[in-house]
């Protein structure tokens, strides 16, 4: 299973400083940003209502023009005589001098189209001559039909053809009178109508947008046809945004035109007759340089941020040090302590706050620690030396009770008969001999175990050292099959050579002593990643928990000639090396001891001090 990552209390900390700083600059940042925003949606709008305005204004005007230039043609002298005399005659008479005098009048207007007509036909038109003689058409039949009537000049917006255009545009219908004979010139009969027009064309859009620096878009009959200036792309309001100024004149609309953001705003083109709206001109205002200002705005914002962030890190970081510092050094106490090492374990805290309070608290635990270890370790080596002082009388005791039997009995037969004392001298003194001999090797084993030599390290070949303990002993010892295995051959590790043998002799003496009638012994060298384990297993007696517990207590044994001293001196000679070992075993079913040395590199010199366990 994969080990999570841990985080120090100093990242923690460090990170918790900048969520809370971060939290309400965060909180500050969008809402100024939105604030900014709103007040320049602010200034976009009255920028759009004026635009609205100035095109209102130029279309009213548009409009203005246009029909005072047809009530001028219309109230032309030359023009109502000719039309005059012509419709005494049923416009009959020849139309040549008409036409010839529309078309002078025609040059001089900004009119697109000029029509003159009687109640059933075009007499002449401007400048397209092919409508001669021609019907009027719906689009002017009934409108041109009023003005007979009425004899008031008509003014509307409706989408015509005038020859190769089409489109929407301001068509004005006024009487033509001729006033001679009349008091008034409203008091004499209509002629003929002078049908008039000016197209809403792209020319009329290019004079709207250098008016209004807006995007304009032309919607005729609520379709898009055209924009100046021109666009490419199709525009982006559709039906719906046409729709919504039917029901709101003032609605508006934030788009993206060619890569660009517009407030999109519209002015209704209404008949002056009617008041039907016949299209709209949509304005576009760009937001561009607001929009600039905003992005402007906001990096400036975030490179605030960025730096408030920094030093917001720096001041978190720095708070943090100050928190975790004497934490940190609280569990270097703890661990020096845990190592026994009292007097580094004094910490040098010395803030006034909680944590100043626990290592003068700590501080004081450790001269209280250090004392009771003091005392505790005396009294330990006291015990211990009382034990071995006890074991020691004991094991000279048992060689010192046949040794004075035999004295005495010799003293004894020596004054009593001196001849059986010659018998029995000799068995008397070798029992003595033997018994001293065993005293002998007691007290050598016990200055062995006392003053145990400081290994010399040097590299050894641990498979061969190994195999070479067991051919001189396990392969001799009688109903034992011993047998050797190693998966490393040559592998070296940092040993005292004769130390290591002294180890391994040991544990394979004890294994065969074990099994007395017979039994197997595997000797097992294995590499295990950088590690070389031994393992010595024998199917002897075993041992219970109890007695495994006890196996390396000084002078604890359970065979009867056993001085209890091999297992301590073996554990002795292991921790000297830095080798991890255990023990395992099981009664009637035999004993394991397992040996772990720290593999040596054959480019790593072998001399030096100890290792490290």
């Amino acid at each position: 299973m994969k080990r999570r990552p841990i985080l120090s209390i100093r990242a923690k900390l460090t990170a918790a400083f900048l969520i809370v700083a971060f939290i309400p600059m965060a909180a500050v940042f969008w809402i100024l940003s939105k604030h900014v925003q709103e007040s320049f949606d602010r200034l976009s709008r009255p920028r759009m209502n004026n635009a609205r305005t100035a095109l209102a204004a130029d279309f009213g005007n548009t409009l203005d023009a246009t029909r005072l230039q047809s009530l001028t043609l219309a109230q032309n002298a030359r023009l109502s005589e000719l039309v005059y005399l012509c419709a005494q005659t049923g416009y009959a008479r020849e139309l040549t001098p008409i036409i010839h005098e529309l078309n002078a009048l025609g040059q001089t207007t900004n009119l697109d189209f000029i029509r003159l007509a009687s109640p059933d036909e075009v007499l002449a038109a401007y400048p397209d001559r092919t409508l001669f003689q021609q019907p009027l058409g719906p689009e002017f039949e009934t409108l041109a039909g009023e003005v007979f009537q009425t004899g008031r000049a008509l003014t509307t917006i409706s989408r015509v053809r005038a020859g190769s255009k089409q489109g929407l545009a301001i068509i004005v219908i006024a009487p033509v009178r001729y006033g001679g004979g009349f008091d008034s010139l409203d008091q004499a009969p209509v002629d003929a109508a002078l049908i008039t027009g000016a197209f809403l064309d792209r020319e009329w859009l290019t004079r709207l947008h250098n008016l209004t620096a807006a995007q304009i878009l032309f919607y005729p009959g609520g379709r898009y046809t055209d924009a100046a200036p021109v666009v490419k792309d199709s525009p982006p309001l559709g039906q719906a945004f046409i729709e919504a100024l039917d029901k709101d004149p003032a609605h508006t609309a934030v788009r993206s035109l060619g890569g660009r953001e517009y407030l999109f705003g519209g002015m209704p083109l209404a008949a002056p007759d009617t008041g039907a709206v016949q299209g709209y001109l949509v304005i576009g205002v760009s937001r561009e340089e607001m929009r600039a200002a905003l992005a402007a705005m906001r990096e400036t914002a975030v490179q605030g941020a960025l730096l408030g962030a920094g030093l917001c890190f720096v001041l978190a970081f720095g708070i943090s040090m100050g928190i975790t510092r004497p934490i940190a050094a609280l569990g270097r106490s703890a661990r020096l302590i845990g190592d026994g090492r009292f007097r580094e374990a004094r910490n040098s805290v010395r803030t006034r706050d909680e944590v100043g309070l626990l290592g003068r608290a700590m501080n004081i635990m450790i001269d209280g620690i250090e004392n009771y270890s003091e005392k505790l370790a005396m009294s330990e080596r006291v015990a211990a030396w009382r034990d071995i002082a006890r074991r020691i009388a004991h094991e000279i005791k048992n060689p010192l009770s046949p040794i004075q039997l035999s004295v005495q009995n010799m003293k004894a037969l020596y004054e009593q008969d001196p001849e059986e004392f010659r018998q029995i001298f000799p068995e008397a003194a070798d029992t003595v001999l033997e018994e001293v001999d065993k005293l002998r090797r007691l007290a050598n084993e016990f200055s062995e175990f006392a003053r145990m030599p400081k290994p010399e390290f040097e590299s050894v070949d641990l498979p061969e050292a190994v195999e070479n303990v067991v051919n001189l002993h396990a392969r001799t010892a009688p109903g034992v099959q011993a047998r050797f295995s190693a998966d490393c051959p040559g592998a070296l590790v940092r040993a005292d050579r004769d130390q290591l043998n002294r180890v391994f002799t040991n544990l394979i003496k004890n294994a065969i002593e074990a099994m007395p009638g017979g039994g197997r012994l595997d000797v097992l060298v294995r590499r295990v990643n950088d590690e070389i384990l031994v393992a010595v297993e024998d199917t002897g007696e075993g041992m219970d928990p109890a007695q495994l517990a006890r196996i390396f207590t000084p002078y604890y044994t359970t065979k009867p000639q056993g001085s209890g001293l091999g297992l301590a001196i073996v554990q002795r000679i292991l921790q000297d090396h830095g080798a991890a070992f255990d023990a395992h075993s099981e009664k009637g079913r035999g004993t394991q001891f397992v040996i772990a040395f720290k593999e040596l590199s054959r480019d790593k010199p072998a001399h030096g001090g100890a290792p490290h366990a």
